[in-house]
């Protein structure tokens, strides 16, 4: 099926069809988040590669960032790591080459690629014994302290975390998710996610409880940023609670194109977070027709009997799945990550 997270799991009898869109977004993030193997598999990955850089640079640690960190992963993400030590030393490209060199002698990973000339310089990799991919980048705090800050919004609203993994799906399927190519990476897409919660009127005010109405945000969420949003004039602030601001006042966030998203940096505001998403069209037009698919999905289903709407799926309109069957257990409260 393309749709296994309804497996076993059908709301088709709920009265309101909001209701089952509601239990439905539920069902597909406990489908994706990680099973205790993958947590167990990942938190081995970065033990091992620890103790190699701890071996080899007494002063130094390898931090966990990204996805991993938040736990906002989809099945098979790749790990985000740094090298940080107190002086900061690390950023010359000799340790670039020194520990690629290290893991290809000690076999640790396989096709390992140092990429010593891009903005941020990289190692990139795949853990032989867990075929997960691992990127690590040295001496920059920026992944850390994103993450730290991405805890505390998930803290602040816990649904923030099933409406970033369905969108983060969303996106994944249409090869819409990689800065490299003009797409919108993992922290813009939470950014985007929790201003929309902070500033929705609703939520904001208290008046509805998101975790009992993420169908009906989730459908907002794609209305606001694929019609209604004014990508030329206005930019997000993500700092003090949430905002949004003129992109007139910020030069840093107008860009060569006016057409951008615009999303200021809360710990560097002259960084626009989003500059790499240059396909800001093609998004916007992916969300829009999420719109569209979502809302005509939600009235064909009103007007079909209960008997006609046994194993149909409502999100199955905007995402499909492929791949191993998984379980609906998500352990990540039972097994921490190593972050």
């Amino acid at each position: 099926s393309e749709f296994p997270w309804i497996r076993n799991h059908d709301h088709s009898d709920q009265k309101e069809v909001s209701d089952w869109l509601n239990l439905e977004i539920k069902d597909f993030c406990d489908y994706l988040s990680p099973s205790r193997a993958e947590i167990v598999a990942r938190n081995a990955a970065v033990k091992r590669l620890r103790k190699i850089v701890h071996d080899l640079w007494p002063d130094a640690e390898l931090s966990v960032f990204g996805s991993f960190a938040t736990d906002l992963y989809l099945p098979g993400s790749d790990i985000d790591m740094v090298v940080l030590s107190p002086s900061g030393k690390y950023s010359n490209k000799v340790f670039l080459f020194q520990l690629a060199n290290k893991f290809k002698a000690l076999k640790v990973c396989k096709s390992i690629e140092v990429i010593a000339k891009a903005r941020v310089p990289i190692i990139k990799m795949v853990d032989t014994e867990t075929n997960i991919h691992i990127d690590i980048s040295f001496e920059k705090e920026g992944g850390v302290q994103a993450a730290e800050l991405i805890n505390s919004w998930i803290e602040d609203i816990p649904s923030l975390r099933y409406l970033v993994m369905v969108i983060k799906q969303f996106l994944s399927a249409r090869k819409m998710n990689n800065v490299h190519n003009g797409g919108m990476g993992g922290f813009s897409v939470i950014c985007i996610v929790y201003s929309f919660l902070k500033l929705h009127p609703k939520v904001a005010s208290g008046y509805i409880d998101p975790s009992e109405n993420l169908g009906v945000l989730l459908i907002e969420f794609f209305e606001l940023y694929g019609k209604h949003f004014n990508y030329d004039m206005v930019a997000l602030r993500m700092k003090e609670g949430c905002g949004y601001f003129s992109k007139r006042t910020n030069p840093e966030m107008q860009g060569k194109n006016s057409f951008i998203l615009a999303i200021e940096d809360p710990n560097d505001s002259s960084n626009n977070i989003s500059r790499g998403t240059y396909n800001i069209r093609f998004l916007k037009k992916a969300f829009a027709g999420a719109y569209g698919l979502l809302t005509q999905r939600c009235y064909d289903l009103e007007d079909m009997t209960y008997k006609e709407r046994i194993g149909q799926s409502i999100l199955g309109a905007i995402v499909k799945l492929k791949g191993p069957v998984r379980d609906f257990i998500d352990s990540t409260g039972e097994i921490a990550n190593l972050a």
